[in-house]
């Protein structure tokens, strides 16, 4: 891996734990404690719904890729 590779991976790195330390100590002082378990459900539901979308919009099955979902996607296939 390059230098500039693992700078970019480290600096990600810390950005995120910078963005989570932040948003972490804004929901602890402007909520409860007992809310901070709430407030860290909504990046997790961000990212899952970011992740699903990313995989269902990626990029269309190749021909030896199985199509999981969408029926008639696979009508259509079926119909070449």
């Amino acid at each position: 891996m390059s230098d500039a590779a693992k700078d970019l991976g480290r600096w990600t790195n810390t950005l995120g734990i910078t963005i989570g330390a932040l948003y972490g100590s804004a929901a602890l002082v402007l909520a409860d404690p007992l809310m901070v378990p709430v407030a860290a459900a909504l990046p997790v539901v961000v990212a899952l719904f970011i992740t699903l979308a990313g995989r269902k919009h990626a990029y269309p099955p190749g021909r030896k890729e199985s199509v999981r979902s969408e029926p008639e996607v696979k009508e259509a296939l079926l119909q070449r």
